[in-house]
């Protein structure tokens, strides 16, 4: 009985060295940095002329917006002939007049070879064997007419399909002209004024994602472990102008698998960026206090996507009136 009691304690020990351990303390941060998810450079993909920034500083763009171009009358131009030139391509592969005309033209000369072979048998010698002959030319030429007819037409389709994809591709280089919001975000900065040249790769502006921020802190190695912070529940208190406060709850995204010099562990959370009156609270670059609420369970870890799932189709949409 003595062996089986101690059997089961350790089998009791052993499991439960297998699950995190949930502090009784709160892992606490001060002088918090805040910054944003996302800062991105918007960059040229054509050389050219802006022609048209379509945003100040300090506006908001929503994702896929167009917010500069480039000069695209000749990427316009060519898309226009390239378009022209697929409708005229695809009138073709859809028309089928050859078709149907070689098949009557087979029609009647058959008819007619028909018939001079019964006038031919009726009224021997009425028809020398040359005239019997040139009927029957005429009949299998109308014949192989309809099989070039056909042939034509497979070539047609395949015509239509090529211009198609030239059209694609001057829609492509056409796009190229414009520049898009990866992201719904604020315009922080703009490098560029419309009229400057602008080549491949240079910043035209800086956005800067709005609604979600990553507070980033660092712990003492010594006391706390990546188990014990990854995915725990956090608050964020960040003071305002005029001693005002505000607590922001968030998660733990990152905890740093290396341990830095002196003993700090890096950690990051985020938290989505309070709003008052459509006024964001908390900017990127303010500092907060951190709060780690390690004596709850760990979030469960969201589902992974692939990066198919992560990256949609991108639609450049154009600034309604109402925001120029």
């Amino acid at each position: 009985m003595l062996m089986q009691s101690l059997l089961a304690t350790m089998a009791v020990t052993l499991a439960q060295a297998g699950q995190p351990e949930i502090s009784t303390n709160e892992a606490v941060i001060e002088n918090c940095e805040i910054g944003s998810v996302q800062n991105l450079d918007v960059p040229a993909s054509e050389a050219g002329v802006m022609t048209r920034l379509h945003v100040k500083e300090g506006e908001e763009v929503d994702r896929n917006e167009i917010v500069g171009t480039v000069d695209d009358r000749e990427a316009r131009a060519l898309y226009e002939v390239k378009r022209l030139e697929y409708e005229v391509a695809k009138q073709l592969a859809e028309s089928d007049v050859k078709i149907r005309h070689s098949k009557k033209a087979a029609d009647v000369a058959k008819k007619e070879y028909e018939k001079f072979k019964t006038i031919d048998a009726n009224l021997q010698g009425a028809l020398t064997q040359i005239d019997l002959l040139r009927k029957q030319f005429e009949w299998e030429r109308t014949l192989l007419a309809i099989e070039q007819s056909t042939e034509e037409a497979a070539s047609n389709e395949l015509t239509a399909d090529s211009k198609k994809a030239e059209l694609d591709a001057a829609q492509v280089a056409l796009d190229r002209r414009n520049m898009v919001a990866p992201f719904k975000g604020v315009v922080a900065r703009t490098y560029v004024q419309e009229g400057e040249w602008v080549q491949p790769g240079d910043a035209v502006l800086q956005l800067v994602r709005s609604d979600r921020l990553r507070v980033g802190g660092r712990l003492d190695a010594s006391e706390w472990s990546r188990g014990d912070i990854e995915n725990r529940k956090v608050t964020v208190e960040v003071t305002l102008p005029r001693g005002r406060t505000v607590k922001v709850p968030g998660q733990i995204v990152f905890v740093s698998p290396v341990v830095e010099v002196g003993g700090n562990l890096p950690v990051v959370a985020e938290i989505d960026t309070p709003m008052q009156n459509d006024e964001p609270l908390v900017y990127a670059g303010m500092q907060g206090r951190m709060t780690i609420h390690t004596n709850q369970p760990a979030v469960p870890k969201a589902k992974s996507v692939t990066r198919a799932q992560a990256r949609p189709p991108v639609t450049p949409v154009r600034r309604s009136s109402a925001r120029k």
